[in-house]
């Protein structure tokens, strides 16, 4: 047991070619069997092979090195150097970051973990205060009738392969289409906060961020938000909803008045493709406010698990790049039958969609937080609002068609979403972080990422495949 950290590190480095890292633990921990076989067989390469025989053979010697122990002073040389050379291996690629010391993981994972429960825990206590907030309230205007907005949260989608975003394959033709409708808003410069879903989402659905000092666990949800003010809430997705740990993710979606989880299977790809969510979408009361999360499998790996097989369209001999452009084809179809659906109902009036981060489908697991760059980090945002909307919140059109070319990074959507629907009166929320607003104060070299930790222009980027 005592050189299993050690070589738990030393195995995983020659198989990905990454320091573990806390959130590559995280990231397990939402995982099951299932999950892990899609992930090695999407990414499986001789490293692996590597990375086995490296195990088999620290193993082996380590057996034969206990049976003969007590032998001979040469046998007990040969088991302090198996020891030795582990060790020294470990510090010796831990030492550009002290982050990756294998017990310094093994505590920031196990201070992760504790926040999330955390967050559970102190959901009741958020939704007091916010009961007790006499300044939450809506715009007049917006008391004056009745809404309907819908939130879209796309899995793993870069804007670097979208052709609504200038890259040369036809990904996205709903999506241009769409944006000859001066009411449909395309974003051009939004930046992940991280690239991996639960820290992602974690931000953009809560009242934390990365420019105030709120954390996640006293951070109010925007179903915690939406319902305060007097929305019925609902929660649809076609992710699992649970791995080994819960989530803040899940947490916020136990809040929803209804949840519809179309995935109750082990497996991560489930029984359905994402159109199960359009057939899914709730029979809504016109006459009541309605919020309406869904949160789509989208390009989550394995692609080609992802769609039906009417999506395989793509066909330039390179399977991998292919499959994932199809997967893009094919939320692109899905956004719009979810756009279709909504405008079905009177009340509606807006509509946003994002992605918790982008994809890089060359690299293992496709975005990993040590090896990120910025095709991992760059992430589409549309904003389809109505013509009632538009007439009604004029200045609420107006600063987001001023502002669509600035930078934002995706942690301030609770932010644009609150802000849509009206909402004033929330705690430690400020204008210049609200895209929709004429103070909208961030830019290109004031765009943070990596939980804070970096600036987008810090980034190396890497050119896109075409």
């Amino acid at each position: 047991m005592a050189i299993l950290l050690p070589v738990m590190l030393v195995s995983y480095l020659v198989a990905t070619g990454s320091l573990i890292s806390s959130d590559i633990i995280i990231a397990l921990a939402q995982t099951n069997p299932q999950e892990s076989k899609e992930f090695f067989i999407s990414n499986c390469n001789y490293r692996w092979l590597l990375a086995f025989i490296c195990i088999l053979v620290i193993y082996f010697v380590n057996l034969w090195a206990f049976k003969n122990v007590g032998k001979a002073k040469s046998e007990k040389k040969l088991f302090s150097l198996s020891y030795f050379l582990i060790l020294l291996a470990s510090v010796f690629l831990a030492l550009p970051r002290m982050d990756y010391l294998p017990f310094a993981v093994v505590k920031v994972t196990s201070r992760q973990l504790n926040s999330f429960e955390d967050y559970k825990l102190q959901k009741a206590q958020r939704i007091a205060k916010l009961a007790q907030l006499k300044s939450l309230s809506t715009d007049d205007t917006m008391k004056k009738s009745k809404h309907l907005f819908v939130l879209v949260i796309g899995e793993s989608e870069t804007r670097d392969r979208m052709e609504a975003y200038g890259f040369d394959r036809k990904t996205t033709p709903y999506l241009c289409e769409s944006l000859n409708d001066k009411n449909i808003l395309l974003f051009k410069n939004v930046y992940s906060s991280w690239p991996q879903t639960v820290q992602s989402l974690s931000y953009a659905l809560t009242s934390a961020n990365q420019y105030n000092n709120i954390d996640t666990i006293s951070g109010y949800s925007l179903i915690e938000i939406a319902k305060a003010v007097g929305y019925k809430t609902y929660w649809l997705s076609n992710q699992r909803k649970f791995g080994m740990y819960e989530t803040p993710i899940t947490v916020i979606a136990s809040s929803a008045d209804k949840e519809i989880w179309t995935n109750q299977s082990s497996k991560m790809e489930g029984l359905f493709f994402d159109s199960q969510l359009v057939e899914e979408f709730p029979k809504l009361n016109e006459d009541e406010n309605s919020f309406v999360v869904i949160h789509l499998m989208g390009s989550h790996q394995k692609y080609d698990r992802r769609l039906p097989s009417d999506f395989f369209v793509f066909d330039s001999g390179d399977k991998t790049i292919d499959n994932y452009d199809n997967t893009l084809l094919y939320t692109d179809y899905i956004i719009n039958e979810i756009y279709k659906k909504a405008r079905t109902y009177k009340n509606f009036d807006g509509l946003v969609y994002f992605s918790d981060h982008g994809e890089d489908p060359y690299i293992v697991g496709g975005h990993d937080p040590v090896n990120v760059n910025g095709q991992m980090l760059r992430v589409p945002l549309v904003t389809y609002l109505s013509q009632r909307y538009v007439e009604m919140m004029p200045d609420v059109f107006t600063g987001l068609s001023e502002n669509r070319e600035k930078y934002i990074s995706n942690d301030l959507v609770f932010n644009l979403v609150t802000s849509l629907m009206g909402v004033t009166g929330i705690p430690d929320t400020m204008q210049q972080f609200d895209i929709s607003s004429d103070k909208y104060a961030l830019d290109e070299k004031s765009v943070l990422t990596m939980y804070g930790k970096k600036h987008i222009y810090e980034i190396t980027e890497k050119k896109i495949v075409k």
